[in-house]
């Protein structure tokens, strides 16, 4: 969290958090292969995207990020590891309205223990009636709208690209 490595099990986050009070986060999941996390400068670009677009206050450069994805991995000595790189706007005071100063940065990663994760992982686009969120937001509604309407199609993870199509 904030580029320090925190017991996972322990609370890092504030409660005054803008992605615990509101959902207002974006986030990137990708994992690595053979050691090195997968196409991360494109997830860290849209990522860049979804912050600039949200006006978020002082947003992470992506050698910011690169780095604490590469300490998060680092952690785990063997085996492929499922990353989620997660900015939110930042901490509120309580009670108060004004804008956080500076965004939270919260990296996780976990060994994939499952054989079978990722194997023929392929990107497929999708349309779904009513679903046009151009960027993977912890306010997750629309996803989740999404989500239960691709029933069937064994569907992990969706993003929307700039055509108002979800990328599955």
């Amino acid at each position: 969290v904030n580029g320090k490595l925190v017991d996972p099990a322990a609370p890092a986050v504030s409660v005054f958090d803008a992605a615990v009070l509101h959902g207002d986060a974006y986030f990137e999941t990708l994992r690595t292969y053979g050691g090195r996390p997968a196409l991360l400068s494109e997830h860290l670009a849209r990522l860049e995207s979804a912050m600039d677009v949200a006006g978020f206050p002082d947003p992470p450069s992506a050698a910011e990020l690169e780095a604490e994805v590469s300490a998060a991995v680092n952690e785990f000595s063997e085996g492929e590891v499922g990353i989620r790189v997660t900015i939110s706007r930042g901490v509120r005071e309580a009670g108060l309205t004004t804008e956080p100063e500076s965004t939270t940065r919260i990296i996780t990663a976990a060994l994939i223990t499952s054989s079978a994760a990722g194997k023929d992982a392929t990107v497929d686009q999708i349309e779904i009636p009513g679903y046009a969120y151009p960027h993977k937001s912890a306010n997750y509604q629309w996803q989740a709208a999404a989500l239960r309407g691709a029933t069937g199609e064994r569907i992990g993870d969706l993003a929307a690209d700039s055509r108002d199509a979800v990328v599955a």
